[in-house]
């Protein structure tokens, strides 16, 4: 009797305590997908809305196809949507970003192990660099807008390769915080950059 009332207790436990399940997008270039990924990826939160760059976001799965959807508090009102096919070349989007991005999407593969990683807390309200996150992260050697992208011995190193005063395209260093950033005007969470 007391071990089945241990295990309803258990039971119960174990359906309040939810782990976070996740998806990968992982980019493969401008429009076809390759053999190496190489580019701009997410490693983000299913069933859990997020702020993705200044937007509202909630990916789910529906009827075998990832659902990305945009709205305020991800509300149903002022609602857009767009779907992807699982596991097959697709080219992804983000509302209101001039970025497309030929992807695989997929819910068992994680980021390159040397991706440079900007990993998001959204469940901490500590400001602190723990807890459930997401990425979005660059293929190690990728070039994004004016920018190139390294994982170094397991140091982060990105450059700038643009300097509109003078308009040289010479790539220069750019200062790296390996702690906690707090969140500010660009982000709305702590978060920390890895690889």
């Amino acid at each position: 009797m007391k071990l089945l009332l241990v295990l309803t207790i258990l039971s119960v436990l174990a359906s309040c305590i939810k782990a976070v399940d996740y998806i990968s997008i992982v980019p493969y270039g401008d429009y076809q997908c390759g053999d190496v990924p190489a580019g701009r990826g997410f490693y983000v939160p299913l069933n859990t809305c997020i702020n993705l760059f200044f937007q509202d976001t909630y990916f789910e799965i529906v009827d075998g196809e990832l659902q990305v959807s945009f709205s305020p508090n991800c509300g149903d009102e002022d609602k857009d949507t767009f779907y992807y096919d699982l596991e097959q070349c697709t080219i992804f989007k983000l509302k209101n970003t001039a970025n497309n991005y030929a992807s695989i999407i997929s819910l068992t593969s994680k980021p390159p192990a040397d991706a440079i990683s900007y990993n998001y807390y959204f469940t901490n309200n500590k400001n602190q660099c723990s807890g459930n996150y997401f990425q979005v992260y660059q293929t190690n050697g990728s070039k994004q807008n004016f920018y190139q992208y390294y994982c170094e011995n397991n140091v982060v190193k990105i450059y700038n390769c643009y300097n509109p005063t003078t308009g040289s395209n010479e790539c220069q260093p750019i200062n790296v915080n390996s702690g906690c950033n707090q969140p500010d005007k660009y982000y709305d969470y702590p978060n920390d950059i890895t690889c």
